[in-house]
């Protein structure tokens, strides 16, 4: 049974979980990320909307979650990946356009430029967000029962 990146979205993942192993055969694998992919959003987030939005659990929150239900996992972390949000500056813009639902040239889409002035920056791999950790992702997995 595979569960990829999908976990951090399940509002109840207990249920979830022990579904999961009922219709494992074998191996339950999830594949989660250290911090979920909105952890690009969050300093646009603030100066755009002004507040923070809740962030979505990630890789601590679901080992956490599987430990408690007496699930002993074995996890393996995967090489990181750059945190980019694309390898041009106007598609990185408009896809935080698209992220944090503002429309161009409105008052939102102002302050989303001037937050992209101060936090975004060109790197080898393509435009990221300043002080955001690269993507880390692991492969969690268990026997159930």
């Amino acid at each position: 049974m595979l569960c990829s990146l999908v976990l951090h979205h399940v509002p109840d993942a207990v249920p979830f979980v022990r579904k999961m192993q009922e219709h494992a055969r074998g191996r339950v694998v999830l594949v989660e990320m250290m911090e979920t992919p909105g952890a690009l959003e969050v300093p646009f987030f603030e100066r755009v909307h002004g507040f923070a939005p809740t962030p979505l659990p990630g890789l601590p929150d679901v080992l956490n979650l599987l430990w408690a239900m007496d699930i002993f996992p074995d996890v393996t972390m995967v090489s990181a990946d750059a945190a980019v949000l694309d390898a041009d500056r106007e598609a990185a813009v408009e896809q935080l356009r698209r992220r944090l639902g503002v429309s161009e040239g409105t008052e939102t889409d102002e302050r989303l430029l001037a937050a992209a002035d101060e936090l975004l920056e060109e790197t080898p791999e393509g435009w990221a967000v300043r002080g955001v950790a690269p993507r880390r992702q692991a492969i969690v997995t268990w026997r159930p029962g």
